[in-house]
């Protein structure tokens, strides 16, 4: 694991500043809205980049939806700065993203504990899009004497803490993480910056030979599953290469909420489809867009929102001729055999071969 930390924590944080000049407006669905060159990638790798998100120039709702695509050993992977991005949620209004873990491990060849991963593992700022998911999300720290705390000096004002103790592997349960060997602690809404550190003088010092390091990290609580190996193995940092899934919630945030923005007063209404719904943020001020019931697609396009009841009746009248068809070859198939049957009965095929 490699030790990295960033100091930029004011103002605009290097891995989040962009310093691309603002989309060139092609032509314009209302005041402000730009609408996406149908040459923008939609793909990076085997991840969907659906609008307001996009690969380049031209191809995203603002600055802030830029998703940058990058190949890594031979494959291309999407990032939002220096985060890999997993999948991204129209309907959820969510970024799933590999976060970084931080370690506190014992070296047993110099005698002296190293902090290794992030100490930020997440710097935003007010104007973000992204925050931090309180209901999917947890706190989660490994060890067998770990305090790890977790902040958001620059945000809320949030200090919270996780705690892990246990005195011997036996006392660990595969799937369990409610303090023996694992905890999990909820976060607080509104987050755009979090940073994680542990107490030094809580540490594998004492226990290395079974436990040798501690680990925390801002996590998707859904997919993790504790594992007693992870105490004593590097198999927890190892699953996704020092990181693991977390959730961001992304919203519009350029507005309070759906009633200013529906308002429209700066042209910047994002819900384009007229089949679309607007839906306020419920993780700090903003809003996303959804279909309409017995739609579905893209509500920040024009015309993105299909129906899906019209789909529906596609299909059934597909379903119907197929059935239709079907049961007509049966009816022909057993008129023939009727026919055969009353040929044979009736001498058919003795006439037939006094006529050869």
């Amino acid at each position: 694991m490699q030790h990295t930390h960033s100091a930029a924590k004011e103002g605009c944080p290097v891995r989040w500043c962009n310093t691309e000049p603002q989309p060139r407006i092609i032509r314009r669905y209302a005041p402000g809205i730009a609408v996406p060159s149908s040459d923008c990638p939609r793909q990076c790798g085997t991840v969907e980049i659906p609008y307001p998100f996009g690969i380049g120039a031209n191809c995203s709702l603002s600055v802030g939806f830029n998703i940058s695509c990058k190949v890594q050993d031979g494959v291309s992977r999407p990032f939002k700065g220096d985060f890999e991005v997993l999948d991204i949620s129209l309907t959820h209004g969510t970024l799933r993203v590999l976060n970084y873990i931080t370690a506190y491990c014992y070296n047993a060849s110099t005698t002296s504990m190293k902090f290794f991963g992030r100490y930020d593992g997440y710097v935003g700022r007010p104007s973000s899009l992204y925050r931090l998911s309180d209901v999917q999300n947890k706190f989660t720290v490994i060890g067998c004497n770990a305090l790890a705390f977790i902040s958001d000096y620059n945000g809320t004002g949030y200090q919270g803490l996780g705690v892990a103790t246990c005195r011997n592997l036996s006392d660990l349960a595969d799937g369990s993480c409610s303090g023996m060997g694992c905890s999990q602690t909820a976060i607080p809404k509104r987050m755009y910056y979090y940073d994680t550190t542990f107490l030094k003088g809580v540490n594998t010092s004492e226990i290395w030979e079974f436990n040798p390091c501690s680990y925390a990290v801002l996590m998707e609580a859904a997919t993790f599953r504790f594992n007693t190996t992870y105490i004593n193995t590097n198999k927890f940092n190892d699953t996704y290469n020092g990181r693991v899934p977390m959730i961001l919630d992304w919203a519009v945030r350029d507005v309070k909420s759906c009633d200013v923005a529906k308002q429209n007063n700066m042209g910047t209404y994002a819900c384009l489809s007229s089949n679309s719904d607007c839906v306020d943020s419920t993780n700090d001020q903003g809003y996303t867009c959804n279909c309409t019931n017995g739609y579905e697609g893209n509500p920040y396009l024009q015309d993105g929102c299909k129906g899906v009841i019209m789909g529906l009746f596609g299909v059934m009248v597909i379903i119907m001729i197929i059935v239709f068809w079907g049961q007509r070859i049966i009816q022909t198939e057993k008129l023939n055999k009727v026919k055969q049957e009353y040929f044979r009965q009736h001498g058919g095929l003795i006439l037939f071969d006094r006529m050869k």
